[in-house]
């Protein structure tokens, strides 16, 4: 089912881009032959008004009048000798060149360029990068193709690293062209990240000389004659370096910082030294990057390194990641920890902190559900990041990468769990602003991950997340750690372990909507599918969960009912196993829990236990399996009503399981109760709460006790110890020395809050309606309760009981009292 879905999301790309297709082709096709002007501007062969040259119409400004430039030709001004892109030939330098001239700094940098890339594979053995500025940017554009039919970057370089690189663009595209991370099968090797828009535009640019530099295992270390500033994640740039087969200039991202005079990257090359106290490497400052697109982008294979786990350690929020071997984890990536000896440590991270190529220090991926037991793991694998696109890099100083518009984006992962995330954002802050439409997103653990800013607008997703592991804790999830004001239109999920939302955002901090939302998938054990921060809105949508048969799609809120303030709002949406007759645990009720596993509806209306946790379900319908098949309506749900005021039986508890008393004593004997959750939410300053009680009692012969009940609030249950008060007691007359046998009586009581706070006093009023003949068909009796003055105090701050209580003046053990109903509620 799967790969029928992904085939067909293929196909619709296909058929969707064949006209683009070919106008690309004919453009290249007019191009040929044509080599750059020497001035880096308009070739002289281009005549005025050819379609070559943009005319603007119709476009945006940034893709006005741009030159397009056939990257297969030889340019003298460029330095190159043309993209063959035949799958034999390393396009890397040819390739490079047209990024560099037409780049900030180049010659032909007054020109926003079209790059126009022809059919075939193009082999990369390193990373490409293109630099712009506040008013540069490149279009970047292949043939569109299946099965080798179309532009394909190929990667060759070694089983780590970066493809591509975009810094400082504005107004910069990617458009058909896919990215073939994976090509180990034929010699080549397997990249960590596919496509990368950064920018380094917060950095205090300063140059270092170099001391010494050299290559080893594809990694370039570079020592300076001074402490420098360098962090893991900047962009570094090396100018004037000589020696070496192959130079050591160029663009870099910073991989690891061992000291202050020591700074490492990838780059692929000889194992070599260049000559030393030559050149500088300079903490590079970039333009911002605003206005950047994707379209029609195919991105596949990236995958972790793999690294032997020597130890995880710390017991709080930070935790020390050691490994054997070089980790190849950028700062801000997500690593993955397996097959530790303490497999609570087995978890995603966030990496906070890059010590050194051996050493991270980094805290849990939020929302991903693991909590280490503190007592240190040894020994396992721990997996890199890896991206299929990347945006933005963790740093002290957010660098500004904002306004993204992608379409038709398809990223495959590796579905062995190698592959981390499928589309990553790294920073917040200025990292912002982001719409997505028609992501194909397969293979990966991570879909979505990280975007915590500004807006983010998906419309359109498709996914098929996978992870090798059963724990919750690695669960695969579609959308993690995202925050902002996120919208999401239209999605299809199916997998294993698999969740599609999760936000630990902090109310305020987001506003999440959900819509028209199909999840198909097995939940972890925990059977949460949904975890929302803030408010979660959730419409038009079928929740299911195919993990066994009693189990439902929980939307989790958390840390606890009554200790947040987020809200979960559903409207018209459908939920497996959650109709009446259902084999779940929230039958009647959509299926929600807090972050301690309490369930929802045991209560009822927008409380638990009475605490508000604002939930609002409206047109709501669940199934009695978990199939989705016919519906039955939900129970609906309501928050406050206008003016903060509760409507009348806003709040209730009620039970009819009959509880039964015949002890030996004349003291009080507890019949039955409820939990008072927060009242300053619903029995706050002058509301008021409404009781009945029924029942039957009997006595043995010629008694002449008397019957009290008691309405009590007790800080703790059951009222043995604590707080007790009584706002209502009443008793009857004595009996007339008569056996009562299953007599009837009716036990009314309301009792209003006439101060609150922590030190409440309320004040009670009620009737006891009781048959005090011998005959229980004989007319009842009437007593009223005696009170003159209110009745205090308790802490109405906090969580209470509300005790209802039985007793006779005289101890027999042929004395019994049998409740059969209670209904509590409020009513104003």
């Amino acid at each position: 089912m799967k790969s029928f879905r992904i085939f067909s999301a293929a196909l619709t790309l296909f058929f969707s881009s064949l006209l683009q297709a070919q106008m690309q082709a004919d453009l290249t096709k007019d191009v040929k032959g044509m080599a750059p002007a020497a001035n880096g501007g308009v070739p002289a062969e281009v005549a005025a008004g050819s379609r070559m040259i943009s005319s603007g119409v119709g476009q945006p400004g940034v893709y006005q009048t741009k030159l397009a430039v056939d990257m297969r030709d030889p340019s003298t001004t460029a330095g190159t000798a043309g993209v063959a892109c035949n799958g034999t030939t390393d396009d890397t330098p040819a390739i490079q060149a047209y990024l560099s001239y037409y780049g900030k700094g180049g010659a032909g940098a007054n020109n926003n360029v079209q790059l126009q890339l022809p059919i075939g594979q193009c082999k990369i053995s390193n990373e490409l990068v293109y630099e712009g500025t506040n008013s540069l940017g490149v279009r970047l554009t292949g043939v569109k193709g299946f099965n080798g039919q179309g532009t394909a970057f190929a990667w060759y370089g070694p089983n780590f690293g970066t493809m591509m690189l975009m810094l400082g663009c504005n107004g910069c595209s990617v458009e058909d062209v896919d990215f073939n991370l994976n090509e180990s099968a034929n010699g080549g090797g397997k990249a960590q990240n596919g496509l990368w828009f950064d920018a380094s535009n917060t950095v205090t640019q300063v140059a270092y000389h170099i001391s010494a530099i050299s290559r080893s295992g594809n990694v370039v270390t570079v020592t300076t004659t001074a402490t420098h500033a360098v962090t893991p994640a900047r962009i570094v740039k090396v100018v004037g370096s000589t020696g070496g087969t192959t130079s050591f200039n160029g663009t870099f991202q910073v991989l690891y910082s061992n000291d202050n005079t020591h700074i490492s990257w990838a780059q692929t090359g000889a194992n070599e030294s260049g000559r030393s106290s030559t050149g500088s490497v300079t903490n590079y400052q970039s333009a911002p990057s605003n206005n950047l697109k994707i379209s029609h982008v195919q991105v596949s294979g990236h995958e972790a390194v793999s690294t032997t786990l020597s130890s995880i350690t710390g017991s709080s929020l930070t935790y020390t990641i050691t490994t054997t071997t070089p980790h190849f984890a950028f700062l801000g990536d997500t690593v993955v920890a397996r097959g530790g000896s303490d497999s609570t440590y087995n978890c995603a991270y966030s990496v906070g902190a890059v010590s050194s190529s051996t050493t991270l220090t980094a805290t849990v991926l939020p929302g991903t559900s693991c909590a280490p037991s503190g007592s240190n793991s040894t020994g396992g694998t721990l997996l890199s990041g890896s991206s299929g696109v990347r945006i933005g890099h963790h740093d002290t100083s957010t660098e500004e990468v904002a306004s993204l518009h992608f379409s038709d984006l398809f990223v495959q992962g590796d579905q062995n769990g190698g592959s981390i995330n499928c589309l990553e954002a790294d920073e917040g802050g200025n990292a912002k602003d982001f719409i997505f439409e028609n992501l194909v997103f397969n293979g990966c653990r991570y879909g979505v991950n990280g975007f915590s800013s500004g807006q983010l607008s998906v419309y359109g997703y498709i996914g098929g997340m996978v992870t090798p592991d059963a724990t919750p804790q690695l669960a695969a999830i579609d959308f993690v750690n995202n925050g902002g004001q996120i919208f999401i239109q239209g999605a299809e999920s199916e997998g294993s372990n698999y969740r599609f939302f999760v936000s630990t955002a902090s109310p305020g901090a987001a506003n999440t909507h959900l819509d028209a939302i199909s999840f198909q998938s097995t939940a972890p054990t925990d059977d949460i599918v949904i975890q929302g921060g803030g408010a979660l809105t959730i419409t038009n949508s079928l929740l299911g969960n195919r993990r066994a048969s009693g189990s439902v799609p929980f939307i989790s809120v958390s840390p606890l009912f009554g200790t947040n303030s987020n809200s979960v709002i559903s409207f018209g949406n459908t939920y497996t196993n959650t109709a009446f007759g259902c084999a779940g645990p929230s039958c009647g009720w959509i299926p929600v829990k807090d972050g301690s596993g309490n369930i929802w509806h045991v209560i009822g209306g927008s409380y638990y236990d009475g605490a508000q946790v604002n939930i609002t379900s409206i047109g709501d319908h669940g199934t009695v399996s978990n199939n989705f098949g016919n519906t039955i309506p939900l129970n609906t749900a309501l928050p406050l009503s206008v003016n903060n005021t509760p409507l009348s039986g806003f709040w209730n508890c009620t039970n009819v399981t009959p509880v039964t008393v015949n002890v030996s004593t004349a003291s009080d004997q507890n019949l039955m109760s409820c939990r008072i959750g927060y009242p300053t939410q619903w029995l706050s300053l002058n509301k008021t709460l409404r009781i009945r009680l029924k029942g039957i009692y009997s006595t043995p012969a010629s008694s002449t006790a008397s019957v009290t009940l008691k309405a009590k609030f007790c800080s703790v249950k059951g009222c043995g110890s604590g707080v007790v008060i009584t706002p209502v007691s009443i008793t009857s007359a004595p009996l007339g020395s008569i056996q009562a046998t299953h007599n009837p009586f009716l036990f009314d009581a309301n009792i209003t809050m006439q101060t609150s706070g922590s030190s409440a006093s309320y004040e009670g009023s009620g009737q006891l309606a009781i048959d005090l003949a011998s005959s229980s068909s004989a007319a009842s009796s009437l007593f009223l309760d005696t009170n003159t003055a209110t009745v205090g105090t308790n802490d109405a701050t906090t969580y209470f009981y509300l005790q209802l209580s039985g007793a006779f003046s005289a101890a027999s053990a042929d004395n019994s009292m049998t409740v059969r109903q209670l209904i509590v509620e409020t009513v104003n």
